[in-house]
């Protein structure tokens, strides 16, 4: 009896050992503190939806202040931090980011940094309702002007800029879309120099009804009401209402090509002074050949009032034409060239003008080449050409201008 109960205790006795072995291996888990699991989901979301990168360029410019004659050369070191946050729902879309653009003129001993701010929000209600808004905030430092005449040809004038955009989506039927935008400017240059001349802010409703008559062709009408208020005065004469009223057409062809056009005409109504009329016509054409070459052709033409009080009438005729080709997978070329006639009409100048200056006709040419190259996938660079020429019959405002640059981006 007395070996039965030694054996009873030398069993209990080892399997107390065992139990105590094995909570020591694998002790309990404490309790996760409160938050942990927001903690955890939220550096999920960045760790897949975080985009970081920066950029730097090297740039020499060849008239830094867009002289006639007296030119200035210049070297530009330009940094581009960004940061952006995205996440992408079944029926949502949430994405933030920020980027700083840090210019350093070598030569003028100057910094210029200027700051963005995205936040936008997107929402499908059901399958024929969505709805979004986005706003964008731009920051400038406050002024640099060095001691020499014409540089506000590159100025750097500090400024606040933002922009609200709300958007309302109903597919009405299969082919009807209707759609409403708000959209609210805020301009404001920190020199207050430039209050009223520059200064403002804007309120524009638009309405736009899409229709589609065939996969390939679409039409569109619309309609915009907008304020415009300068922030010199409560009732400034240059504050104004207008009536923005538009059409358009989109029709694609033999599977590659896409024509779109489009006319729109504004009616202004000023405090004080005449009312105006603006005509603005756009024609474009664009194609992708393949998945390696795209082009694409646009014509614009615009009439409407002068920024300059001694002619009465501006009108504008530009063509754009531009191109890229895939070299090879990581190997892009980017071609672009650019065409304007400005046209200043001074037999319709205000009646209380004195300036017997005749007509005036100026002449824009422009012209860029890119090269980007991608060589992993943290690591692209480019290298760019940009051209461009002012031909005028305005004194001393004509110019030529060759920039060089050279850029490389990390991202993350």
């Amino acid at each position: 009896m007395k070996k039965f109960i030694a054996f009873i205790v030398f069993v209990a006795f080892v399997a107390l050992a065992n139990t105590l072995s094995a909570q020591t291996a694998q002790p309990e888990k404490p309790e996760s503190p409160p938050g942990k699991a927001l903690f955890n989901w939220i550096a999920k979301i960045l760790k897949s939806n975080l985009d970081i990168s920066v950029g730097a360029t090297q740039e020499y410019d060849d008239n830094i202040f867009l002289e006639e004659t007296d030119r200035h050369r210049d070297l530009k070191t330009t940094l581009t931090p960004s940061v952006y946050l995205e996440k992408q729902w079944d029926k949502a879309y949430i994405g933030m980011g920020h980027q700083a653009e840090a210019v350093y003129y070598r030569d003028n001993v100057a910094w210029v940094i200027t700051q963005e701010t995205d936040a936008e929000l997107r929402y499908e209600v059901s399958p024929v309702w969505a709805v979004g808004v986005k706003d964008t905030h731009i920051h400038s430092g406050q002024k640099w002007v060095p001691d020499k005449t014409g540089t506000d040809r590159i100025l750097r004038l500090g400024y606040n800029i933002n922009t609200l955009l709300a958007q309302n989506k109903l597919k009405v039927a299969d082919n009807l879309t209707l759609t409403n935008e708000y959209q609210f400017d805020y301009i404001n240059f920190l020199d207050q120099n430039q209050d009223t001349y520059i200064d403002r802010n804007i309120d524009e409703a638009r309405t736009i009804l899409g229709y589609a008559v065939t996969p390939q062709t679409s039409l569109s009408l619309g309609h915009a009401f907008r304020w415009v208020g300068y922030h010199s005065a409560e009732a400034d004469p240059k504050d104004f209402t207008a009536n923005k009223l538009s059409v358009g057409i989109v029709q694609k062809f033999l599977r590659k090509f896409t024509v779109d056009a489009g006319i729109e005409e504004e009616w202004r109504n000023f405090n004080e002074g005449e009312n105006s009329f603006g005509l603005n016509v756009k024609a474009g054409l664009s194609s992708t050949f393949s998945k390696f070459t795209s082009f694409a052709l646009r014509y614009m033409r615009n009439l409407g009032d002068s920024s300059r009080s001694e002619y009465r009438q501006y009108t504008s005729d530009r063509v754009m034409a531009s191109m890229r080709r895939y070299l090879d997978p990581k190997t892009i070329l980017f071609l672009s060239a650019g065409y304007e006639k400005q046209f200043y009409d001074n037999l319709d100048r205000l009646a209380t003008s004195t300036i017997q200056s005749g007509d005036r006709r100026t002449f824009l040419y422009s012209g860029n080449l890119t090269l980007r190259r991608i060589f992993t996938n943290w690591l692209s660079g480019e290298l760019s050409y940009h051209y461009s020429k002012r031909d005028t019959a305005f004194p001393k405002e004509g110019y030529t201008n060759n920039r060089y640059v050279a850029g490389l981006r990390v991202s993350w």
